[in-house]
């Protein structure tokens, strides 16, 4: 999946400002194959009696997400 979006173009990465890539890395591949997976993640199934139930922003959830998807 993400050497198809390497291939046109499109795979995102990850830069620091004191280091750009050429290239995206096998983390930023990584990164990408985590983040659609995550995305099509379903709740559904958690159980609905008993649960703590907390509501965060959607920018949060993404900020959260990209975070996570390149913790190696």
């Amino acid at each position: 999946m993400a050497h198809r979006q390497a291939l046109i173009g499109e795979l995102p990465t990850i830069e620091t400002s004191w280091y750009k890539k050429p290239y995206p890395t096998f983390s930023d591949a990584l990164a990408y194959t985590r983040g659609l997976f995550w995305n099509k993640f379903n709740f559904l199934h958690s159980p609905k009696t008993g649960e703590c139930k907390v509501t965060i922003s959607k920018d949060l959830l993404e900020h959260m997400q990209q975070a996570l998807m390149y913790a190696t």
